[in-house]
Formats: structure tokens, C-alpha cells, sequence
């Protein structure tokens, strides 16, 4: 894995963590703002993965 790859996976895991973490205290501005993120080009950018289907995994998990 190269140190890009190990940069993105990181940047997306923090990502996933501070979700639940926001979700959990029901801090729905940054729940908002992440979900963004999640949707953004740069997500896409970062990581081969629908970032709306990310969305709605997490909504079900954590919301």
C-alpha cells in the first residue's frame, strides 16, 4: 500500500469515526457536514467507493 492510499484510508476511517462520534451526541450540524463530505468528489477522490451508499449505511447504523 502505498502512502497515498494509507493517507485516503485514514482520512475516510477518522471520517467514520467522527460520524458516529456526532451521531452518538446528536451533533447534527457535524453529522451534516460529514455526510457532505461522504458525497463530496473529493471522497471519491480519496477512496473507489459510492459515498451515498456510505451515507445510508451509516444513517442505519448510527441514526
Amino acid at each position: 500500500m502505498s502512502s497515498y492510499e494509507k493517507l485516503a484510508e485514514a482520512i475516510v476511517t477518522r471520517a467514520v469515526h467522527d460520524y458516529r462520534e456526532a451521531a452518538r451526541c446528536k451533533n447534527y450540524e457535524a453529522v451534516k457536514h460529514l455526510e457532505r463530505f461522504f458525497r463530496s468528489d473529493y471522497f471519491c477522490l480519496l477512496i473507489n467507493l459510492d459515498g451515498e451508499d456510505i451515507v445510508k449505511m451509516m444513517r442505519r447504523k448510527y441514526a
